[in-house]
């Protein structure tokens, strides 16, 4: 599994390298970086809504096959309600607030940022589909055919960006990504048979829309973080924020591989534990996913010191970069330590107080997490520019996952109690 998703996470982290090697680092990479925020933030935020009430659903109902694929149809039908709506008004509303996000950008920028946004925006609504039956596979424990059907997509989409990006330039980037999202929503329709997508009835659907709701209030605070780590960036020298961007999506792309070969498999069985009340194996299973992820996060921070010099010419090579930017994505990749652990490993604990049907505790701690950050991001820019704002997400993604953990072995002991 490691290695499946190793290789298509490269594959989507070339996409940028590729784009970087045509397009150079600058204003119109900039503006490209920025145009992958608003839909990454606003698909995080229906994924993460989403998969809290479906997921252990699915998990707890999986040896049901006709009431797993009932509930599937109606799950479909709220991702196409929320996704649809959201994306529309997202991109309708666009020209009127996205230069308050990216303040120094010219007007240049923003115009080629909103065309790409919108473009990429439509992508996300399948990236949004995808994700309701991404987690119907799971449930199965159908984990390889997934992967490989996103890693093939990828690999493909790759390709065919040497023959698209020297014609149609960052626009014909965004189409490519479209076509990948379509076609691989499309694939995985016809793996599962190809279920209806019951859009009336996932409106009518009142219990999840209400467990659903303090999950999707919480995640608009907390998942906005990269909106406010972008606002800053974006204000750092020409280039800044493709730097910045080019190290949080190598971080982040280890994180997923961690994220969906450990935790993954673990997360997965958490509706089944519970549902059958084996509370000793919930808590097990989870801290030894825990335990894990801050293992290899220890190594990779001895593993960055150690082969730094190696890593920077690397990073000169495939990029074509000189050395003061191989070595400033070095020094971001090092300090996001404590963003690369919670990324893997925070959706353990929020997980686990999601199958005990509480959804309000992950709220609270987000809202109060993200509104500290503001201050604690703000104040380190200030003073250590795109290092002390890396530096301080780690730290916020840390002190809010350590929390989460507390909370989470209060729910379990509460729940083993009774």
């Amino acid at each position: 599994m490691a290695f499946i998703v190793a290789l298509q996470l490269a594959a989507t982290f070339s996409t940028q390298i590729i784009v970087v090697r045509f397009i150079g680092i600058g204003v119109q990479t900039d503006a490209f970086s920025a145009a992958l925020t608003i839909p990454a933030v606003l698909s995080a935020i229906l994924i993460a809504a989403l998969q809290s009430v479906w997921l252990p659903r699915f998990s707890a109902e999986s040896s049901n096959k006709e009431l797993w694929r009932d509930n599937l149809k109606v799950a479909l039908g709220q991702s196409m309600l929320l996704s649809g709506g959201i994306f529309i008004l997202a991109v309708g509303t666009m020209q009127w607030w996205l230069h308050y996000i990216f303040p120094d950008f010219s007007i240049a920028q923003l115009s080629s940022a909103i065309t790409l946004s919108s473009i990429l925006s439509i992508a996300s609504i399948f990236n949004v589909l995808s994700s309701i039956l991404v987690i119907a596979f799971r449930s199965q424990s159908r984990f390889y055919k997934i992967e490989i059907i996103a890693l093939l997509g990828t690999i493909f989409s790759l390709i065919a960006l040497f023959y698209v990006i020297p014609i149609w330039g960052l626009v014909g980037v965004a189409l490519i990504t479209l076509g990948r999202s379509l076609i691989i929503f499309i694939i995985q329709m016809a793996f599962l048979g190809w279920p209806s997508i019951s859009v009336g009835r996932g409106y009518k659907s009142c219990k999840t829309w209400r467990l659903m709701g303090p999950v999707f209030a919480g995640a608009i605070i907390y998942k906005t973080s990269p909106l406010v780590d972008r606002f800053w960036a974006s204000q750092s020298s020409i280039g800044g924020l493709t730097l910045f961007n080019l190290a949080q999506m190598a971080v982040g792309a280890l994180a997923i591989m961690l994220e969906r070969s450990i935790c993954v498999p673990i997360i997965s069985r958490f509706g089944y534990y519970v549902a059958n009340r084996d509370y000793k194996e919930l808590k097990s299973s989870y801290r030894f996913g825990v335990f894990q992820i801050t293992l290899i996060s220890i190594l990779f921070v001895f593993a960055m010191i150690l082969l730094k010099d190696p890593f920077i010419e690397i990073i000169k090579f495939i990029l074509n970069v000189n050395i003061d930017d191989a070595s400033n994505i070095w020094w971001l990749c090092l300090l996001y330590v404590g963003y690369l652990h919670v990324s893997a490993s925070g959706g353990l604990p929020v997980a686990v107080l999601y199958s005990l049907n509480d959804t309000k505790t992950p709220f609270i701690i987000g809202m109060i997490g993200f509104i500290a950050s503001l201050f604690i991001k703000a104040f380190s820019f200030i003073l250590f520019s795109l290092p002390g704002l890396v530096l301080a997400t780690s730290i916020y993604y840390i002190l809010n996952m350590a929390f989460m953990c507390w909370i989470c072995e209060r729910g379990i002991n509460a729940r083993n109690s009774q």
